[in-house]
């Protein structure tokens, strides 16, 4: 008989890993260094909703786990967290990817070394900082490989059972060839023992990978019980609240900040912000396909204080046993109990979709300012659904006909009249090489739009006569004059040039921009004709892109039908006097949006001409818009007057362009 000793012994003993909430609980510490606001022990109570993630990835039934997350939840920390436990715990090869080589490298030198750096145990068991290498950190057991995804070559040579894949919806803007990048990337995981997958990305559109790859899971969501009902639900933006006044319109954004709540979706009670941890704290991961929560035994308004309420909730995957039956005290005395029941599926895919509404660094105030400061500028709007709400962006309209036009007609307005309540006036002219079209556009503060005249002219003497006009307002008797003129500089460019030199306190001369590098709008300066003659005291020129202003007009006229509001005209609608020309209604659905991809493949959205001769007056809104973006900050500022930008130009100015 053999006969072990105990060093024998302890070399063959196997000792399961610890679980990974608890690992890291006990071992990660939080730094200044890591690139984190909190400093300290790793608090995993504080989001909750990564227990059962972290639960997921140590069950061998699940091979892929997909988070569809927003910022400031904790989903950058939780992957360190699972590398840190895998170089500990569970060594093996990972493989993790990024869009880009730079993001590689900044994880890999700024957040995972610092927190190997900063634990003991874990730096013992990887290589010195002095033989580590930016993308390839070797530990006993395992390598953990970091690479982009703009590099394919990087991903076709390695193979490990774990891989992981950051920001996929960003992989379409850098890749030519997205799904083979994706394909690649999971290809890594094939013929290895135990593999995982694991996705955390935020949505931009729809039809992104991470959106299909929670498709597939069991599309798991958090819910969290009401404080006054006790019901259970998936926080949601419809059920923002914040203050309003008499006529509906939201207050000042830093007030409605201080007095934003949530309403319950189930008893409409008011939630503030002080018991949304409360909340989170006693939320549950519960997989959307099935039924959420039932009711038993209870009448409409449930028991009273001191009885129970029986409610029974979906068993999912990677719920610890324990927790199958459970009470809550509500902070009325009543008390909860909860049973979980097995929903009847078992998936191999886990899911979580979580918004910023469940942060704990967040408050609900600050997401209300947010979304006020930027609903009405489309592209920071984009990025809040993005990144706060965890939702595709969905576009509006992708073409505008004339019937659809002519719902904004209004038949109590008339060309040649400002409505009541438009405080501004902006001109933009479109110059062909024989005539001028230009229209006049009166605005409100809160962008809502309104046509006062649009006509063409033969020359710039004939315009210098319009923007000297001036137009009556109704109601007050006030006549309006236009505040400021954006002109289209493509053709007569020295005419155009001049005519703005003699009326450089009003006129600005611009030019179209392919890109939004520079914003929607920016000034340059030019110190020279076309022709290369030198142009005394120079000339500043606008550089605009268009395509913003159309995505803008497009997706507010499909989006702010008054006929929906009993004829109102909300914030950012588009209102046209009854006797608008049908030329000019035809020209605002002259051009059409559609998908195109670059010679590297990359897909991105693009305005095509449908009707040629039509586009004119569209041409002359779009530069009226951005004149109205242009000086919009020192409009609702109380500076009325255009600003610096507009108007002479200063001797020794540091913006300067080369022509």
């Amino acid at each position: 008989m053999v006969q072990w000793t105990a060093r024998e012994r302890a070399a063959w003993r196997v000792t399961a890993p610890r679980p990974v909430a608890v690992w890291a609980a006990e071992t990660i510490r939080l730094t200044g260094k890591m690139g984190l606001a909190a400093t300290g022990m790793y608090d995993v109570e504080l989001t909750p909703w990564v227990k059962p993630l972290y639960a997921a990835y140590e069950d061998a039934r699940v091979e892929s786990i997909t988070w569809v997350a927003a910022a400031q939840i904790g989903k950058s920390l939780s992957v360190q967290v699972l590398i840190g436990w895998v170089i500990d715990q569970d060594p093996s090869n990972i493989l993790y990817f990024f869009d880009t080589d730079a993001n590689a490298k900044y994880a890999s030198m700024h957040r995972i070394q610092k927190m190997i750096d900063g634990h003991a145990a874990l730096r013992a068991k990887v290589d010195p900082p002095r033989k580590r290498q930016k993308l390839e950190i070797c530990y006993d057991g395992g390598v953990l490989s970091l690479c982009g995804a703009n590099s394919v070559s990087q991903l076709g040579n390695k193979s490990a059972p774990r891989v992981m894949r950051d920001e996929t919806s960003k992989w379409r803007d850098k890749l030519g060839i997205e799904a083979g990048a994706l394909d690649l990337a999971e290809q890594r995981l094939k013929g290895q023992y135990r593999r995982k997958l694991v996705d955390i990305s935020t949505p931009v559109q729809e039809g992104d990978p991470i959106l299909k790859q929670y498709a597939q899971s069991d599309q798991g969501v958090w819910m969290a019980p009401c404080p006054r009902c006790g019901e259970y639900q998936t926080l949601r933006w419809e059920q923002m609240r914040w203050p309003k006044d008499e006529t509906g319109r939201s207050a000042a954004p830093a007030a409605a900040r201080e007095g934003a709540w949530y309403e319950c979706q189930g008893c409409r009670g008011r939630i503030d912000e002080h018991e949304k941890r409360w909340m989170t704290a006693r939320g549950r991961r519960v997989c959307s396909a099935y039924e959420a929560a039932r009711v038993l035994g209870a009448g409409a308004g449930g028991a009273g204080p001191g009885q129970e309420d029986e409610r029974i909730m979906v068993l999912t995957e990677g719920e610890p046993a324990e927790e199958a039956d459970w009470r809550i005290d509500l902070p009325d005395g009543r008390r909860r109990r909860y049973r979980l029941r097995d929903g009847g599926r078992r998936s191999r895919a886990f899911g979580l979709h979580l918004s910023r509404l469940y942060s704990p660094f967040e408050s609900w105030g600050q997401m209300v300012e947010e979304f006020l400061h930027c609903r009405d500028d489309l592209s920071a709007l984009q990025a809040f659904v993005n990144a706060a709400l965890v939702q595709p962006w969905k576009r509006r309209a992708e073409t505008l006909e004339v019937e659809e036009i002519t719902a904004h007609l209004d038949g109590t307005l008339r060309l040649g009249a400002v409505p009541a309540g438009y405080d501004l006036l902006t001109i933009g002219v479109d110059v062909q090489l024989s005539f001028l079209a230009y229209s006049v556009w009166a605005w409100r503060e809160d962008r809502a739009r309104a046509l006062v005249e649009t006509a063409r002219v033969a020359g710039f003497e004939d315009l210098a006569g319009v923007i000297a006009s001036r137009w009556p307002a109704a109601g007050d008797g006030e006549e309006l004059g236009a505040a400021i003129v954006f002109i289209d500089s493509g053709y007569r460019t020295t005419e155009v040039y001049d005519f703005c030199r003699a009326h450089a306190a009003q006129c600005l001369a611009i030019k179209g921009e392919a890109t939004n590098v520079r914003g929607q709008v920016s000034v340059s300066r030019l110190d020279k004709y076309p022709d290369g003659k030198v142009m005394p005291g120079g000339l500043r020129i606008g550089l605009v892109h268009g395509d913003t202003f159309k995505s803008e007009f497009f997706d507010w006229a499909a989006d702010t039908r008054p006929e929906a509001r009993r004829g109102e005209w909300p914030a950012r609608s588009v209102r046209l006097p009854s006797d608008t020309p049908e030329r000019f209604l035809a020209s605002l659905g002259s051009e059409q949006r559609v998908e195109v991809k670059d010679r590297r493949g990359r897909v991105r959205q693009e305005w095509r001409v449908r009707r040629r001769e039509l586009t004119h007056e569209l041409d002359s809104m779009v530069y009226a818009a951005a004149a109205f973006w242009h000086i919009f900050h020192w409009w609702t500022t109380g500076r009325r007057q255009p600003p610096p930008a507009v108007g002479p130009v200063e001797a020794g100015g540091k913006i300067r362009t080369q022509y």
